[in-house]
C-alpha cells in the first residue's frame, strides 16, 4: 500500500514540474527584448535638435556669474561639447541611428546650438538617445584636423576632448576654472550615452520638419548623480581621471526634455 502512495505522489510530483517547465518557457518565450530590431525604413524626412541651455532654474549665458548648490559662484567663458550619434526610439523601444550626426555644440557659436538631421525615417518617436563625446569609429576623416583647431583633440595623447567647459570664480586658486574632459578607456571612460524620455510625441514624415528642444542643466556639473564637485577643492581636470569621469557623469545628466514643435 505505501508503494502504492509513493509511486501516485510521484506520478504527481513529476506533472506539476512538466507544468510548471511549460509555464516558465511560455513565459520566456513572451518576454519582450530590450531593444527590438526596426523596421526597414521605406520613407525619410527631416528635423532639428536644438539644445537650450540653463544653469538651474536660469538662462545660461557666457559672462554671466552662477551660484552652485555648494554656494560658489562662477562665470563661465566657453562651453563646447560633442553630441555624436543621435538615435531616435519609438514606442516599442526600436531604435533608428541617424547618420552623419557627429556636431560639435559652441556655445560662442549661436547656430551650433542647432543640429540639422537628415534622412531621418518618417514615423512617431518618445524618446532620443546620444553620445556625449566621440569615438573613433565612423568619423569624418578630418576630424583630427577639425578637433584641433577647436582645441578638442589633445595632440600629445592623440585622444579627442569630449567636453570643454572653462570660467572663473574667485573660490578657486589664480581664480582659473577648467574643466577639459576625455577618455575612453578603462577605468577613465568620461563617454556617456543619455537617453530623453518625450513627454509628447515627436511625428516625422516626409514634408514635415519638426524642431525637438531639449534642455542641459549646467548646474548639475556640480551636483549630479556622480557626486558633488566643489569649485575650491577641485577647479581643474585637464586629463582622464576618475574626476573627470565624475564632472563628465554630472554634465550628461543635465539633459532633459524640452518641447516639440511640429
Amino acid at each position: 500500500m505505501i508503494m502504492k502512495y509513493t509511486s501516485l505522489f510521484s506520478g504527481i510530483a513529476m506533472s506539476l514540474i512538466l507544468l510548471s517547465s511549460c509555464k516558465k518557457d511560455e513565459e520566456a518565450a513572451t518576454l519582450p527584448t530590450t531593444n527590438p530590431t526596426p523596421e526597414v525604413p521605406t520613407a525619410y524626412g527631416q528635423m532639428s535638435l536644438r539644445v537650450d541651455h540653463k544653469f538651474g532654474n536660469q538662462a545660461y549665458t557666457i559672462g554671466t556669474f552662477y551660484t552652485n548648490a555648494a554656494g560658489e559662484q562662477i562665470s563661465f567663458n566657453k562651453t563646447k561639447y560633442y553630441i555624436n550619434d543621435v538615435t531616435l526610439m519609438t514606442a516599442t523601444g526600436a531604435p533608428y541611428e541617424i547618420a552623419g550626426t557627429c556636431h560639435l555644440v559652441d556655445l560662442a557659436d549661436p547656430a551650433s546650438l542647432t543640429l540639422n538631421l537628415e534622412n531621418v525615417p518618417t514615423g512617431t518617436y518618445t524618446s532620443a538617445r546620444f553620445t556625449i563625446g566621440l569615438v573613433d569609429e565612423n568619423l569624418p576623416t578630418d576630424m583630427v584636423a577639425m578637433s584641433t583647431a577647436d582645441q578638442m583633440y589633445w595632440a600629445d595623447s592623440q585622444e579627442f576632448i569630449f567636453i570643454r567647459v572653462e570660467g572663473y570664480s574667485p573660490v578657486a586658486q589664480n581664480g582659473q576654472v577648467k574643466y577639459i574632459l576625455g577618455g575612453d578607456e578603462a577605468p577613465n571612460v568620461a563617454l556617456n550615452e543619455p537617453t530623453v524620455a518625450f513627454t509628447e510625441q515627436l511625428t516625422v514624415t516626409e514634408e514635415g520638419n519638426p524642431e525637438l528642444a531639449i534642455n542641459l542643466d549646467m548646474a548639475r556639473i556640480f551636483n549630479g548623480p556622480a557626486g558633488n564637485v566643489s569649485i575650491a577643492s577641485t577647479p581643474l581636470v585637464q586629463a582622464p581621471s576618475a574626476n573627470a569621469v565624475m564632472v563628465a557623469d554630472n554634465f550628461a545628466s543635465g539633459f532633459s526634455f524640452g518641447s516639440i514643435v511640429e
